[in-house]
């Protein structure tokens, strides 16, 4: 979770969604990018404000990081 490579990955993407001219919404885009699948509203919120305060690359780590990524179900 904490490791360096996860880190650097995260930020990447961050890095490549923020790059791409069509892209609306880089939350929106971070969310299909790692789990496939569109944020619901709540998620969309809180991901919104962490993304205003601390940047993408946080986003990107926490979806990285939360289960829903990490096991299949």
């Amino acid at each position: 979770m904490n490791d360096p490579f996860v880190k650097r990955q995260a930020d990447t993407l961050a890095q490549r969604i923020m790059a791409d001219q069509a892209v609306g919404d880089p939350v929106d885009a971070a969310f299909r990018a790692v789990l496939s699948r569109p944020p619901r509203p709540d998620e969309l919120r809180a991901c919104g404000q962490v993304f205003r305060d601390h940047g993408l690359g946080t986003v990107c780590w926490s979806l990285f990081n939360c289960s829903e990524f990490l096991y299949l179900p």
